[in-house]
């Protein structure tokens, strides 16, 4: 039977499971204005990206499961051909057979990858409102790391002791605004309004972060998500274990960071669910130094051409100046095409019946 290692001393592969059937069901009951597949596509692709360009793991392997033949107004041979040439193997599953032949199937093929393929450190799951619990923890159970974007995802005590809550992405928070406005309009009508934990304010008491790995967590956090008002806390938490080591607990640090009131956590109102993110306090006087330190280092070090008002008062002509910035993150790629899909959407609302496809294919290639 093949071994795995660490996954910490592996390179990071994800193995991409759409049950493209459940998908498509649920956003095709859910907004029947827009069309299904160009949202299912839309989701798939920033999972990947998600995946790419904010987790630095790559998709090898991308499945999809459907009767496609019977999938509502849909256009025949359109999901097929669209999901082949974007490297997905489709995988005609026919409900004439069973009802959720499509969830049966992929389930099948994930067992058969866990035991047939030891690089694989993440298995990711697309679907609408499926929970893949069992499976989720059988994932988990093999040494690794199960993720789930689904239209739904279970919430809370329906997830388990054995999953985190961080296993489950609403991949509706992956669509623009006004897209996923939409499609939560009817569930927002019926739905009590919630509270954030805290209020979006600094907080008021503040200690010194002498400890240097403290330092070492808010430079981290700036190098990989600086661009960001609001860190997802699961990505961080991840990159900050890989930059610091095995050594510390990235869950400790954060929380030494808002005790010190360097940070603070706060639960955002998600669809329909709730995500924690977490938001640098740049008010504090230790954080502002950490910040001036990290970019003057950078700047002056030949890494980057540091903030914008450094580079604003630096000699272009100067011989010893850096040779030029890093490259942007790709996050930053990934942020400018949330905004363009704002207009995307807006777009929508302007025609509910738009040519969806001549829009995505305006959207900047490349996200995670």
């Amino acid at each position: 039977m093949p071994t795995r290692t660490n996954p910490q001393s592996r390179p990071q592969r994800a193995a991409l499971f759409v049950d493209y059937d459940n998908v498509y069901t649920v956003l095709h009951a859910q907004d029947t204005e827009r069309a299904p597949h160009a949202l299912a596509m839309r989701i798939i692709d920033k999972v990947r990206r998600y995946l790419e360009e904010g987790d630095d793991t790559p998709t090898v392997f991308a499945r999809a499961y459907a009767d496609f033949a019977t999938l509502p107004n849909a256009e025949p041979g359109e999901a097929e051909s669209e999901l082949y040439e974007q490297g997905f193997a489709p995988q005609t599953t026919p409900t004439a057979v069973q009802l959720n032949a499509s969830e049966q199937h992929l389930t099948a093929d994930v067992i058969h990858l866990l035991h047939e393929r030891p690089d694989i450190t993440s298995i990711v799951i697309v679907t609408g409102d499926r929970p893949y619990l069992p499976l989720a923890r059988a994932i988990r159970e093999r040494g690794v790391r199960p993720l789930v974007a689904a239209v739904h995802p279970p919430q809370g005590d329906a997830i388990g002791p054995y999953l985190e809550e961080e296993t489950y992405l609403d991949a509706r928070n992956m669509l623009g605004s006004t897209t996923r406005d939409a499609l939560n309009s009817r569930e927002r009508a019926n739905r009590p309004s919630r509270r954030r934990t805290r209020d979006s304010a600094p907080p008021a008491q503040q200690e010194p972060i002498d400890d240097p790995i403290l330092r070492a967590t808010i430079e981290v956090t700036e190098e990989f998500f600086g661009q960001y008002d609001e860190v997802y806390l699961t990505p961080l938490l991840r990159k900050i274990s890989e930059e610091l080591g095995e050594g510390y607990d990235p869950k400790a640090l954060v929380s030494d960071l808002e005790a010190a009131g360097a940070v603070w956590l706060e639960k955002r109102d998600g669809y329909p669910y709730d995500y924690t993110v977490l938001i640098v306090n740049e008010e504090h006087e230790d954080v502002q130094k950490i910040l001036d330190d990290y970019y003057r280092e950078r700047t002056f070090g030949g890494y980057s051409n540091g903030t914008p008002a450094e580079e604003a008062s630096a000699d272009p002509d100067d011989s010893e100046a850096p040779y030029g910035p890093v490259q942007p993150s790709s996050l930053d790629e990934y942020a400018e095409d949330e905004y363009e899909e704002d207009a995307y959407d807006d777009d929508l609302d302007a025609d509910p019946e738009p040519d969806l496809e001549d829009d995505r294919a305006e959207e900047s290639d490349p996200y995670a």
